[in-house]
């Protein structure tokens, strides 16, 4: 599975940045810079979910391991979706055999 998967592109962008800067841990974590109007409400959205952390005022790190149980959880409830919309579908054509 990808690593962004199944984040919004602005999550992924950022998830990327913060990898690509190896701001990992509290000892390597960077400075955030905004580079579009999305980057404010996202940093905080992904603050908020604890993938990442505030290890000193403006400076943020990745955690990896929220990373891949966030990943874990979202993939689980995608497969879950696709499976009962198949599951509704197969019910659907076999009603319009049986009428």
């Amino acid at each position: 599975m990808p690593w962004w998967f199944p984040w919004t592109y602005p999550q992924a962008r950022l998830v990327r940045q913060f990898i690509e800067a190896g701001a990992i841990s509290p000892t390597t974590a960077q400075p955030f810079r905004p580079q579009s109007g999305f980057d404010e409400p996202t940093l905080k959205r992904l603050v908020s979910d604890g993938v990442v952390h505030e290890a000193a005022p403006g400076r943020y790190y990745l955690d990896l391991r929220a990373v891949r149980t966030k990943q874990a959880i979202q993939a689980r409830l995608l497969r879950w979706s696709l499976l009962g919309l198949l599951a509704a579908a197969l019910v659907g054509i076999a009603a319009a055999f049986l009428r």
